[in-house]
């Protein structure tokens, strides 16, 4: 609620001095996000849309990918996979090749994750195996993309791979304290970190997560 209200005040100001710039742009992406994560999706849409525009016209290439990386979360949050595969797309086109390796990285693992959801998981290795080396640097983004990886090879049945990515995600995550991130994947992330736990491993980091985002799921680790 906060990034809400910093970014709400800082569009008072600059659209009560007539500005139109990319200052603009950057807060209506910034509210996106914001919005995304409470689940105001429309609201979220309707923002990331405005700076998309606003980017679009000022001919601002990477605030565009940036835009489009937005609107890709706010549409797969509001189970419009189509459309959020379309913004991802958008994204990485336009990211390519312009020389900013770090956001060319999580906006292929953002494109991954969408062709995951929806079923396509043959194209995703690709996505998620480069994205891997552009965010070394990236500890947040490196362990997204883990968690990302585990469930590709996971759908592989490639097991053990599988539980590799995911002992990777989580060294990470209880390093430093992502587990909003492995929540977040509360919807398909479940039976990896039973099977992980099963076999004793990281399994104080798993309860806690686990415990976080369901009562009832903790009972299966039991």
């Amino acid at each position: 609620t906060k990034g809400i209200e910093y970014a709400e005040k800082g569009l008072q100001l600059i659209e009560g001095q007539g500005i139109y710039d990319s200052a603009q742009a950057w807060l209506l992406m910034s509210l996106a996000l914001n919005k995304t994560a409470l689940g105001m999706t429309p609201e979220a849409i309707r923002d990331g849309r405005k700076s998309l525009s606003i980017f679009t016209d000022l001919e601002i290439t990477w605030g565009q990918a940036y835009a489009n990386h937005a609107l890709q979360y706010a549409f797969q949050q509001s189970g419009d996979l189509s459309a959020a595969e379309e913004s991802a797309r958008s994204a990485l086109e336009i990211i390519s090749g312009i020389g900013l390796p770090l956001e060319e990285g999580y906006i292929k693992c953002g494109l991954a994750d969408v062709l995951l959801e929806k079923g396509l998981t043959a194209e995703a290795g690709p996505l998620l195996e480069d994205a891997e080396k552009k965010l070394e640097s990236s500890k947040l983004n490196l362990c997204r993309t883990l968690l990302q990886y585990a469930r590709f090879y996971w759908e592989q049945k490639q097991y053990k791979t599988a539980l590799d990515k995911l002992y990777s995600g989580l060294m990470l995550c209880e390093a430093n304290h992502y587990d909003t991130w492995v929540i977040k994947e509360k919807h398909w992330i479940s039976p990896l970190l039973v099977e992980l736990f099963a076999q004793g491993t990281m399994q104080d980091t798993i309860s806690r997560i686990v415990k976080k985002y369901s009562i009832y799921a903790l009972s299966a680790l039991k």
